[in-house]
């Protein structure tokens, strides 16, 4: 079986919500873990659901470094499912 260089393997969703004291470490480790396996065949979609600290410029500054990043947010706190299911309906070839 072969794969698209382009196209993930494996998409992993993380929803997060005023995380930006741990969401930093979270996705430097998922990145490395993920690379280790699976080369640059995946993608990490952090959906912000509504975050009221600095969540997303934490993200936002990770994104240089980490190019399989992909950050999606809600505009108000709509819950982890809602998160979640953003993520999975964004995951994937497009």
């Amino acid at each position: 079986m072969t794969f698209d260089s382009q196209e993930p393997i494996l998409s992993v969703v993380l929803p997060a919500f005023n995380e930006a004291g741990r969401v930093s470490v979270t996705i430097q480790d998922a990145a490395a873990t993920f690379t280790a396996i699976h080369g640059d065949a995946w993608e990490l979609i952090v959906v912000d659901d509504g975050s009221t600290d600095k969540t997303v410029d934490v993200v936002r500054s990770l994104s240089a470094m980490v190019p399989s990043l992909q950050l999606i947010s809600h505009v108000g706190n709509l819950g982890k499912g809602a998160a979640v299911r953003t993520g999975v309906l964004d995951s994937g070839p497009e």
